[in-house]
């Protein structure tokens, strides 16, 4: 027997992904869902957001199987409006709102919708731009707080739902029965449980940090929402201040944060740090990504080591002392 079902874990299933959340209140609801500084958040009390903004979402138009990108810089309003859009069953786009080409690359999957955070007013605009160019696109505000674009309402274009995710070069599409498989292989490599808390420093709009997300949501574990603005070191306070069991960074952080859980201070409990590729660490993963890993007797400076020569020379990380 697994571990996941030694606990009670709950079994994914394709038809099941837009129920993760109600079956986790059911059976966790008192347990922490999210955390944002000092701020915590139990499983009921976000569902209960996570129910207000996808029924107000609904009111605006938003359909079952309807292509909506969600333009958000992360944290708390990512999570909700992420929960809210797979809750209705739709195909969720998520778009880095600082890269363009992300959001140019958006613009020719024919979306229906894209959902931002009114904080987030100036990004909206230049992705809508990217996307739309000078056409005009009707805006609403949603749930006092967030922005619904109505980018193609009409567009006939219905798919089944899952995910949408950008795979660099563009976006793949991952049907709900992948999602779902991936989910329980996170859960299963990460040891994700009720009493696990990840914490994700972003991008949001990554691949990995999307499954990790709904990893969590499925399993009853906690997600700590770290600030990645600022130095590292301000970062990994945030960070280490929930106890985190799993962190998700982006390469420049995550060398950094390498060198701080490498202290003796952190001994077994150290966390285990997953790159922006899914893959857990150590050494075996640095190499795979093409890390060169210097001597512990040298200065702490990790470098990239480029497989091909003629697209870039190597280039030296110093971490925050």
């Amino acid at each position: 027997m697994g571990k996941l079902e030694r606990e009670g874990a709950w079994p994914m299933g394709a038809a099941q992904l837009n129920a993760i959340l109600n079956d986790t209140v059911d059976r966790h609801y008192c347990r922490p869902a999210v955390m944002c500084g000092h701020h915590e958040t139990d499983f009921e009390r976000f569902d209960e957001s996570v129910q207000w903004l996808s029924d107000d979402l609904a009111a605006r138009g938003v359909q079952s199987r309807q292509r909506v990108g969600i333009c958000l810089d992360g944290g708390w309003e990512f999570l909700l409006a992420f929960h809210a859009l797979v809750r209705l069953d739709t195909v969720v786009v998520p778009i880095d709102p600082f890269d363009e080409a992300s959001a140019v690359a958006a613009g020719d999957l024919d979306l229906h919708f894209i959902v931002s955070h009114r904080g987030e007013d100036c990004l909206l605009e230049e992705t809508v731009e990217a996307m739309c160019g000078n056409e005009a696109c009707p805006m609403f505000d949603v749930s006092d707080e967030f922005t619904l674009v109505a980018v193609s309402e009409q567009s006939p274009l219905r798919i089944e739902a899952g995910l949408l995710l950008d795979d660099v070069v563009g976006y793949r599409f991952w049907p709900a029965a992948e999602v779902a498989d991936r989910i329980d292989g996170l859960r299963e490599d990460l040891d994700l449980d009720t009493g696990a808390c990840a914490a994700i420093c972003g991008p949001f709009s990554c691949p990995s940090v999307v499954f990790l997300v709904l990893a969590c949501a499925a399993s009853g574990s906690c997600v700590q929402v770290v600030p990645s603005f600022g130095d590292s070191g301000t970062a990994w306070d945030e960070m280490a201040a929930g106890e985190a069991s799993v962190v998700f960074a982006p390469p420049l952080l995550m060398h950094d944060f390498v060198r701080v859980a490498d202290s003796a201070a952190w001994g077994s409990s150290r966390p285990r740090m997953v790159l922006p590729d899914g893959e857990v660490l150590p050494e075996v993963i640095l190499r795979r990504r093409g890390l060169r890993r210097q001597p512990h007797t040298d200065r702490p400076v990790y470098e990239f080591g480029w497989t091909n020569g003629y697209v870039r020379r190597s280039a030296q990380l110093r971490p925050v002392s």
